[in-house]
């Protein structure tokens, strides 16, 4: 609809469409990664995802660049929209060989497809006795988790992303911010461009830290990093000049470096991370819809701010960004390396090891019924039930 768009009208549809898909991508995306990699193999994953969104990125804006030399004809436009398609038929392509979460499917009573699920995960056979610990283990965590939340300990989690921090009062305006700081078109779209490979590059080199560092440490220093850069990208735009314009563009460039090495991927993955089984989709989805609707706060409000306050309006994401850091040392925990239930045991308030939570939850295996067996009625209405 959008790149067949003749009036701003079918626009609009087309792109609150792709926005409903969009939000849900968003969504469930970070929930599914969590559910399906193991503890030390997540934080790489879910920051693998992040570094392919960023070359969809890289795309976008070569192409823009390559496109504006050809005036104001209508291809120049339409076709970075179209080719847009091109990644989601590939997406759409690769879907069917993806299978459902094996939580989920435990969640929802089908047991023996989520022990067939656990066996494909792990390269083994279904009748592998690895298999059947696994299974059991996971099957015994579900219901633990069932369980308690019903009573509400783990219900009362916090999520928070990184909109807030100023990467979208950059990012959607950086040809704008470029051309203040006197920069022509063409030089600004270059500048625009060469930064996105940056971001991707960054976003690559995110994925051999995650999981060494941590989330908590990494979202620390990026949060520091990112204040000090909004502090001198705001110095170098109130003292003008070719020299401080030559400040602020290099303040820029390490800013998305900065981002691309901490908050670029960690909030999306820390909401489904954070959150137990029954409650890990709608406390991703509110995360997310959060996100957006705080990048929508800032998209629409920064050109105001902007046209009002000039630079004193870069002092905002400075100080949130300085702000961010006593929040995130004082009530943040630190997920890397742990499985979904050890993370749970933080919550829980266990003094024993997190990650041998598993291990410590009382439950009988011969109260669980496979899907066919008597008595499955009632563990899916368990299992289902908020």
């Amino acid at each position: 609809m959008q790149t067949t768009s003749f009036s701003i009208a079918q626009m609009i549809v087309g792109r609150f469409i792709a926005g409903l898909g969009n939000g849900l991508n968003t969504t469930t995306i970070p929930v599914w990664h969590s559910e399906m990699s193991k503890p030390q193999h997540r934080g790489y994953l879910a920051v693998l995802q992040l570094a392919l969104n960023q070359l969809g990125n890289v795309t976008a804006q070569w192409l823009n660049f390559g496109l504006g030399f050809i005036g104001h004809r209508a291809v120049s436009w339409r076709f970075p929209i179209a080719f847009q398609i091109f990644y989601a038929l590939v997406t759409m392509i690769m879907l069917p060989w993806l299978p459902d979460s094996p939580r989920w499917l435990i969640q929802k009573g089908r047991l023996e497809q989520a022990r067939a699920v656990t066996a494909r995960l792990h390269a083994r056979s279904i009748n592998d006795p690895e298999t059947e610990i696994l299974h059991e283990t996971s099957v015994r965590n579900v219901l633990h988790e069932l369980e308690v939340s019903k009573e509400g300990s783990l219900r009362n989690r916090r999520s928070a992303h990184a909109a807030m921090g100023g990467i979208n009062a950059i990012n959607y305006y950086l040809p704008v911010v470029f051309a203040s700081l006197q920069m022509s078109r063409q030089m600004s779209l270059i500048l625009s461009a060469c930064n996105a490979i940056n971001v991707m590059v960054f976003t690559c080199v995110c994925i051999t830290v995650i999981e060494t560092l941590g989330r908590k440490k990494l979202m620390l220093l990026g949060a520091m990093g990112q204040g000090i850069c909004f502090t001198m990208i705001t110095a170098g735009l109130a003292a003008g000049g070719s020299k401080w314009a030559a400040v602020s563009i290099a303040f820029i460039f390490a800013f998305y470096t900065i981002f691309g090495l901490s908050w670029i991927a960690i909030p999306w993955m820390y909401a489904a991370e954070v959150n137990t089984q029954p409650w890990r989709n709608r406390g991703a989805g509110l995360a997310t819809a959060t996100n957006w609707i705080c990048n929508y706060a800032v998209v629409l409000v920064t050109p105001i701010g902007i046209a009002n306050i000039a630079w004193r309006y870069y002092i905002i994401y400075g100080t949130l960004n300085f702000l961010f850091v006593p929040i995130i040392y004082i009530w943040y925990v630190e997920t890397a390396g742990l499985s979904l239930e050890g993370i749970d045991s933080l919550f829980e308030g266990r003094k024993s090891d997190a990650d041998s939570a598993a291990k410590k939850i009382d439950c009988d295996p011969a109260q669980l019924k496979a899907p066919g067996d008597e008595g499955q009625s009632e563990w899916v209405e368990m299992a289902t039930q908020d």
